[in-house]
């Protein structure tokens, strides 16, 4: 009989995996940080790795990183109880909504990295606000509402999900555009396919 069991119980003991996932911790990991801090692929705030991730208060660098960082952080939160994680996300979240997010929804106002600008910086005709971090943006509304029961994280998905993660009607697909600002002189129309 086969039973579910937490993944945090599953241990790798065999002959086959158990060796291969030590070379890979002892061996290949450090190489690759090695090698990413000398070709500069650590890139601090911009890849959210400026703090330890329960140290970090505000939201910066690439938003759509930045988001599923977030959803990871708060699965982790909810698997290991570990306060921190709660407390800094809980931070983190009260800035995205108090500072960093769109009428729209939409996160990640600048172009120039695809990124999180300052407190207030929610450009109306530039922002970037790209579809991939509204999705991402989801799912971490979504787990923040399953770690913490508090609704407040859900308010905004209508707006996540309709203004930003909703590239195209129902009818066929669109011209896929990788930014969705809106603007007063906007026509209010989707993208349409430029046939």
């Amino acid at each position: 009989m086969i039973t579910s069991v937490p993944f945090t119980a599953v241990r790798l003991a065999d002959n086959f995996w158990r060796p291969r996932l030590e070379i890979n911790r002892t061996v290949t990991l450090p190489f690759v940080l090695k090698q990413c801090a000398g070709t500069g692929r650590t890139d601090g705030a911009y890849a959210q790795d400026h703090l330890p991730v329960i140290e970090q208060r505000e939201a910066v660098g690439h938003a759509v990183r930045a988001a599923y960082l977030y959803t990871g952080m708060a699965d982790v939160a909810a698997l290991t109880d570990h306060a921190g994680y709660l407390t800094a996300l809980q931070a983190i979240w009260q800035d995205v909504v108090a500072h960093k997010l769109h009428l729209t929804g939409g996160i990640g106002a600048r172009h120039e990295g695809e990124a999180f600008g300052e407190a207030y910086e929610l450009p109306n005709e530039t922002a970037y606000n790209e579809t991939c971090a509204a999705i991402g943006n989801i799912f971490w509304q979504y787990r923040l509402f399953l770690l913490t029961g508090d609704g407040r994280s859900l308010h905004f998905a209508p707006a996540h999900t309709w203004l930003g993660a909703r590239p195209a009607g129902p009818q066929r697909p669109v011209l896929l555009c990788p930014t969705s600002g809106r603007s007063s002189e906007d026509s209010g129309q989707w993208p349409t396919d430029p046939g």
